[in-house]
């Protein structure tokens, strides 16, 4: 676990400000809803590293069991957006001929592929629930949930279906090892890419485009007439030169005015999206690892295949 990165994304979570000195000392502002929390104090000096620590007598060592880190932690666990479900197969965790079913999902000669292990691990997905909102001239909302897998990193659509078919328990029934360790940032950013893919989609759907386009229509048209009046005023015999370039300056100030109010007239009917997280659900669900041999001439390669057994497909990574 990496302390000073951290406890530093926490503080700057809740709005405060991390000024790094040097290695393992950073300056830190506490934000104002939370100076009661730590002491009334509104700065701290922090060091994570022992030496730079006595080196520093003004600073605050953080390491487990510190006042800092224990009342970090807690500001964590009461505002926390996420929970842990774990899933129950009563299908039961076997897989039949896996031996012939990976050579059918490779599309493999059988000589070519050699079951070197097999082991039962927990698969982890995360669900995040996502609120899109779409305000124009009125405001919509939609709740968009979207699962990613943390071991393949990528979008899980058909457990997003299948849901419904895992029975869930707040605490485990299985003992197996992780079947990769969580990176949370990479699996929030691989999730938010995701629904705000949906939200610019879905975004044309709230946009009144005929009327809008009856607008914009009748703002051209508006202002080609006024342009081709002042350009028959430009063409008439007996102009001075002054009278000409009043005139032209006057066609140039239509064009920008009439960009100006097209302009206003897309942002009336441009829907503004914004996205919040509302929670999220790691869920730890068996899946059974197979870690193979593919041999090509003389040549072998090993591959790690997963196979999900709610959705009765391998995986790969």
């Amino acid at each position: 676990m990496d302390l000073q990165r951290f406890v530093t994304d926490v503080f700057e979570t809740l709005g405060g400000m991390v000024i790094p000195l040097e290695y393992g000392l950073c300056q830190v502002l506490i934000p104002e809803n939370y100076k009661e929390t730590f002491q009334g104090k509104s700065e701290y000096l922090l060091a994570f590293d022992y030496e730079v620590a006595q080196e520093n007598s003004s600073a605050e060592f953080v390491t487990f069991g510190s006042f800092i880190l224990d009342k970090v932690i807690g500001i964590v666990i009461e505002n926390t957006v996420s929970t842990i479900r774990y899933g129950i197969l009563p299908s039961g965790l076997t897989l039949s001929n896996p031996q012939q079913k990976i050579e059918q999902y490779l599309d493999a000669n059988p000589k070519n592929i050699k079951i070197i292990n097999s082991r039962t691990v927990m698969g982890l997905w995360t669900a995040f629930c996502f609120r899109i909102g779409y305000t124009s001239e009125e405001r919509m909302e939609e709740i968009c949930e979207i699962w990613i897998d943390m071991v393949t990193g990528n979008r899980a659509e058909k457990m997003e279906k299948l849901k419904s078919s895992v029975f869930f328990e707040s605490s485990p029934s299985y003992s197996f090892p992780l079947a990769c360790i969580p990176d949370y940032l990479a699996t929030f950013k691989t999730a938010y890419n995701e629904v705000v893919a949906i939200s610019e989609k879905r975004n044309m759907i709230y946009i009144s485009k005929h009327e809008m386009d009856s607008e914009l229509l009748r703002i051209d048209e508006y202002y080609e007439e006024l342009i081709k009046e002042n350009q028959k005023r430009m063409e008439r015999r007996g102009n001075t030169e002054e009278r000409i370039e009043t005139l032209k300056a006057k066609e140039q100030a239509l064009e920008l005015d009439r960009k100006k109010q097209l302009s206003e007239m897309i942002d009336k009917y441009r829907v503004k999206t914004d996205i919040t997280l509302d929670y999220s659900i790691t869920y730890l669900i068996p899946r059974l690892e197979y870690k193979i041999l593919i041999k090509n001439h003389s040549q072998g390669m090993d591959k790690i295949l997963y196979y999900n057994l709610i959705t009765k497909e391998f995986e790969e990574t």
